[in-house]
């Protein structure tokens, strides 16, 4: 009798599990495999000691059960077997509750316990007489993880452009050189001189997929002007990011009058940027700018700017 005692917990269940054993393998494995059904089992199979000695108790409770359920047993019509459990409901669930307060079960504990081994679903007690476990999945399985493609853009990449409104003198230009973009200039001239360096890589994001654009570099500025003839002034600026999106910058200038000298550093040795950009078309860029003014040709107000150990990476998300 210790089968028909165990069935009376699981009658109920009978019709939700039993259209599960023809499909088992387009379910979720992490709630349904025969692993987890033979730890639910032994959850359960825990009481049907206690429950077999109170329904003992009463033997008269206990043959109408039995037969009810050799008859529940033998029925293979989904429907007459879904009527007959709420009749035997309705018949016997007053005895069962007696019977299970007896043999002192606990649903809440019992379920909790269930919880524990099907993470995600839910679980409702009904009537103090068993349990129905539910969640919302219709068996669909998983996507597949998103494939990550990073690529690493590389100084060479690039496409370069330079411009110089005094011309290249010594000691001043725009080099690219050892991952560095480096720019400078004199005043050669009275008035403004300026010099300054362009980086450009163009990529595109393709429809249906993200891009992660990493780069990082140091940026060093260093401005010097000297007083001769009349007041001077430098400027230095070092800058990268994707253009019109997200960039970081770091600009310095130093300003003298008459008779007087000045430096000054202005560095980000850490600088990055970070962002993940939609379909689109997008432009990485690098930028040094270097202007020096003075009142006539004066040796010693200069300015350097340098984006150092530039480094980008593209990391594609379809």
């Amino acid at each position: 009798m210790r089968y028909f005692t165990s069935l009376a917990i699981f009658a109920a269940l009978l019709i939700l599990v039993a259209p599960f054993s023809a499909h088992a393998k387009t379910l979720p494995a992490s709630l349904y495999n025969p692993s987890h059904q033979a730890k639910a089992r032994a959850i359960l199979a825990r009481h049907d000691s206690a429950i077999a000695k109170a329904l003992a108790a009463d033997p008269v409770l206990k043959a109408a059960i039995d037969k009810d359920l050799k008859a529940l047993a033998a029925m293979t019509d989904p429907k007459q077997r879904q009527t007959a459990i709420t009749a035997f409901r309705a018949s016997h669930s007053r005895g069962y509750k007696k019977v299970l307060l007896a043999a002192k079960v606990d649903w809440t504990m019992t379920v909790a316990e269930l919880a524990h081994l099907y993470p995600g679903m839910k679980f409702r007690i009904v009537d103090g007489l068993y349990a129905v476990g539910y969640k919302d999945d219709d068996g669909t399985p998983a996507p597949p993880p998103p494939v990550r493609t990073t690529t690493d853009v590389r100084l060479s990449d690039f496409d370069m452009d330079i411009q110089q409104s005094c011309g290249a003198i010594s000691g001043a230009g725009v080099t690219l050189s050892g991952g560095t973009l480096d720019t400078s200039v004199w005043a050669a001239e009275a008035g403004v001189c300026s010099n300054s360096g362009y980086l450009t890589y163009d990529f595109t994001v393709p429809a249906g997929a993200t891009t992660t654009v990493s780069m990082s570099a140091e940026l060093r500025n260093e401005v010097f002007a000297l007083g001769i003839l009349g007041g001077a002034a430098s400027d230095a600026s070092g800058f990268f990011g994707i253009d019109g999106v997200k960039t970081v910058a770091k600009f310095c200038s130093v300003f003298v009058g008459l008779a007087w000298a000045a430096s000054e550093e202005c560095n980000d040795l850490d600088a990055r940027v970070s962002k993940t950009l939609q379909p689109g078309t997008y432009s990485l860029t690098a930028i040094t700018f270097t202007a020096a003014g003075t009142v006539g040709v004066v040796s010693g107000t200069h300015a350097r700017a340098r984006v150092r150990s530039l480094k980008a990476s593209l990391t594609l998300t379809q």
